[in-house]
């Protein structure tokens, strides 16, 4: 009990977090002290956040680190790092030696360590935190840290369980460390380095290296249109990667592209081609897009990215030749309602998303429910049209209302969720939402679904 009585609280609180209840019971018969973390942890274990209205249903929040399989260790910076944009490391807040004692007390249990870090001691004392896990760490975050590569090798080998790794982002990591790493830990399926000292993107640099990672990312971070050159690298991981995913946000995507990937392995397990909801504009070839089609044998899922145009319907039409897909997002420039008949026409759709098609009109809310009625199951629409919540606003007569998607939600058995999001007017949207807007929510919400509407 004297021992237990030198240790700080916020020690006790980690430990809390990692407790099931069996644990809070022998916790509680420890001390005073140790009676008061338990209490403390109970008490943050089973208090909900609130819920905003129609949300989908949920279990109620546990702190980082309840679940057996991850449990959380954080060495944040000081309270002027969490002020403005992040553009050098940030010194940790705790110090050195108590950054030791939590490893010896708490880092045999840790399987996740997110640090910041700068100075030699704090390096050092992460260093030791990371062995004191005994190899257990399963994600490692050292992104605002100054780790040099020496250093985040010993960590990485340290850590053969890695499956995922964050590098310091403001220090280069050369490719012969993180080639280093790879040997290191085999295991990793997710990682992203610095992008500093080399000018290839994350899949021509490492995605030969890591054979686990679940997705291939083409554009290095903070980066826009990128195009890839070295299409040999990229060959050689779609030959050699475990990927089920190829991200391509924020490049320029040729055909010669496509064709480096089709006939490989990552190339026969895509199911998803293009990128939906990019933070960067995206440029997809047309005909990157029919290679696609042609070459991907598992393809079901179609997404026609902003920042691109799409000449005529004729195109969706040629591409729906080749493939039948399942899902389809669209964000490009220019789409009328013949480009989204022309999906609804040649495809049957489970899932269809409109995002910024402004030049649409409701109508094609009838050429939905006219060809879609039978399969589809998800539907969004987002900033599209001229919205207007009213059915009698004079000056928006083709623009999306309550009662239009109602019919649609109606005349498709299927579908289960609804995204509207619009932009808000003046004098919006009471009546409509306690008329129209609460019949959906309760027709979805008996088909085990639910309508979400948002605007802005």
């Amino acid at each position: 009990m004297g021992a237990f009585a030198s240790v700080p609280d916020d020690c006790l609180d980690k430990a809390s977090d990692w407790f099931e209840k069996k644990d809070f019971l022998c916790q509680r018969a420890v001390s005073p002290l140790a009676r008061a973390a338990a209490r403390r942890g109970i008490r943050r274990k089973i208090v909900p956040r609130p819920q905003p209205p129609n949300a989908y249903p949920r279990k109620a929040d546990r702190l980082p680190g309840f679940d057996q399989n991850l449990r959380v260790v954080r060495f944040d910076p000081g309270p002027a790092g969490f002020a403005g944009a992040v553009v050098a490391p940030l010194e940790m807040s705790a110090s050195p030696r108590a950054v030791e004692a939590m490893g010896r007390v708490f880092g045999a249990g840790c399987t996740n360590l997110v640090a910041c870090g700068v100075s030699v001691q704090s390096i050092a004392a992460l260093h030791s935190f990371v062995t004191s896990t005994n190899g257990g760490l399963l994600a490692l975050c050292l992104t605002g840290t100054a780790v040099s590569p020496d250093a985040l090798f010993l960590m990485c080998r340290a850590s053969p369980n890695l499956l995922h790794l964050r590098g310091p982002r403001f220090v280069s990591t050369p490719d012969a460390a993180i080639a280093a790493i790879g040997e290191a830990c085999p295991k990793l399926q997710d990682v992203d380095f610095s992008t500093l000292g080399s000018h290839l993107g994350p899949a021509e640099r490492w995605g030969r290296v890591f054979p686990q990672l679940q997705s291939l990312v083409v554009c290095p971070e903070d980066h826009g249109y990128y195009q890839p050159t070295r299409l040999d690298y990229i060959a050689e991981a779609a030959r050699v990667s475990s990927a089920v995913k190829l991200d391509v946000d924020g490049c320029i995507i040729t055909e010669y592209f496509v064709a480096s990937i089709v006939g490989t392995p990552v190339g026969d397990r895509l199911t998803q081609f293009g990128t939906s909801h990019g933070y960067r504009d995206t440029v997809i070839e047309l005909e990157a897009f029919l290679a696609a089609a042609r070459g991907f044998p598992n393809l079901t899922e179609l997404c026609i990215p902003q920042g691109m145009t799409i000449p005529s319907p004729r195109f969706i039409e040629d591409l729906s030749r080749l493939r039948n897909f399942e899902s389809i997002f669209i964000g490009a420039d220019g789409v009328t309602n013949a480009h989204v008949l022309a999906c609804l026409r040649n495809n049957s759709l489970k899932k269809l998303e409109l995002i910024w098609c402004y030049d649409i009109t409701r109508d094609v809310l009838d050429d939905i429910v006219s060809t879609q009625a039978a399969t589809l199951e998800e539907l969004a629409i987002i900033l599209c049209a001229e919205d207007s919540p009213h059915d009698d606003d004079l000056y928006y007569p083709l623009g999306i209302t309550f009662s239009a998607l109602l019919r649609l939600v109606r005349a498709c058995p299927k579908l289960t969720k609804l995204h509207w999001q619009h932009v808000r007017r003046d004098g919006d949207v009471t009546r409509s939402i306690l008329t129209s807007g609460g019949t959906m929510c309760e027709i979805l919400a008996e088909r085990g679904g639910r309508f979400r509407h948002d605007w802005t």
